[in-house]
């Protein structure tokens, strides 16, 4: 776990030399969730501290709080029943669902790409920049491990499995819904080359039941079936088409190019510049991986993307999209593909993402929001 020991040392000399902090942590953790320390600054921050807030007292009367699906912070708040600690059992659940994926994101390339890509795959995504959120008290991890497991199940013909993980997905993050179109689109596919009866397709049906349960258990709660949605625009999102959400980033990235060209340094300019960057990479990884993939993989990729991109928010249409991409495997799965060939390439790849990552773990630990 060498990429691990690269975030936690980054996170602790970020937070150690940039304190003292703006303060900000203190409108962010009210409740004084996430102990004042350099060594916990690589492990929660921002989203974390609703995390724990629902792992510890559950949802309450906060509307806001239904915006983070049940399943992470239920497994944080039963290990911290536990360990005494909210905050360490949630570190333990991203780190063992890290482990799982990065063994699982292995095999899943050597079965779709072969034993080179694997290992490459596994690098990639481990170094990925914004990977410091799998180790975090977030929830990416755990719905990065349930969706490779639920394809790996598909591709390997244990239909039961992969609805079950699939529906906990569901359970996990919105975008969990969108497992069911990966897990259809394996079963028609002949190219992904999975053993398919008719009768496998009703396990997929396991999948809704996540997103269900929660939708039924806040209209009961009182907070209405689609609270978890409605409540996006406390975060100043707003519902639009994805398109307007791609001219929007482009045009804030061109906007940000041209300050930064003109004034020098300007932090939400270099931001939207960035965000545009990994959209474009993002789209890249769609057409990459339905041209080297079972195309499952990739309208399983636009789809969390242009969802994603159908409620940008306003001051910052790509905010968040860092994140989204993490959890979009396919990508890590072609860029396998497209670095697996060449060893100066894919070494000069490992080089600047661990530069990246280190960058990412000390400006995320010192309070700093990146996505």
């Amino acid at each position: 776990m060498a990429s691990r020991l690269l975030v936690f040392a980054a996170g602790v000399a970020g937070a150690a030399a940039l304190r003292p902090w703006s303060g900000r942590e203190l409108d962010f953790d009210p409740w004084g969730l996430v102990p004042d320390s350099v060594l916990v600054g690589p492990l929660a921050r921002w989203d974390s501290v609703w995390l724990l807030s629902v792992a510890t007292d559950g949802y309450g009367n906060e509307a806001r709080r239904t915006a983070f699906f049940p399943l992470y912070p239920l497994l944080t708040g039963l290990g911290g029943d536990l360990l005494g600690s909210p905050l360490a059992a949630g570190v333990l659940v991203s780190l063992v669902a890290l482990l799982v994926s990065l063994m699982l994101v292995h095999r899943l390339a050597e079965i779709e790409l072969g034993p080179r890509e694997a290992e490459v795959a596994v690098w990639l995504l481990a170094l990925f920049p914004a990977s410091v959120y799998l180790s975090a008290v977030y929830s990416e991890s755990l719905f990065l491990a349930l969706t490779l497991g639920a394809a790996l199940a598909a591709r390997t013909g244990i239909w039961p499995l992969a609805g079950a993980l699939g529906g906990l997905a569901a359970a996990t993050r919105s975008v969990g819904i969108l497992v069911l179109v990966l897990l259809v689109g394996l079963w028609l596919d002949r190219r992904a080359g999975s053993r398919r009866r008719a009768a496998d397709l009703a396990w997929l049906a396991l999948v809704p039941l996540g997103l269900v349960a929660y939708a039924l258990w806040l209209e009961q709660r009182g907070f209405g079936a689609f609270s978890f949605l409605e409540v996006q625009a406390t975060w100043g999102r707003v519902t639009a088409g994805p398109w307007s959400g791609v001219a929007d980033g482009l045009v804030a990235g061109g906007q940000g190019l041209g300050t930064l060209v003109t004034t020098g340094a300007a932090p939400l300019a270099a931001h939207n510049l960035m965000l545009a960057c990994w959209l474009l990479l993002g789209v890249a990884g769609v057409a990459g991986a339905l041209r080297v993939l079972p195309w499952a993989y990739g309208v399983y990729m636009a789809l969390i993307l242009l969802a994603a991109l159908s409620s940008p928010v306003d001051w910052q249409p790509l905010l968040s999209l860092p994140r989204v991409m993490l959890v979009c495997f396919p990508l890590f799965l072609w860029l396998a593909s497209v670095l697996a060939p060449g060893r100066i390439p894919r070494m000069a790849t490992y080089a600047v993402s661990a530069l990246a990552l280190a960058t990412w773990a000390a400006l995320f630990s010192a309070w700093t929001w990146l996505a």
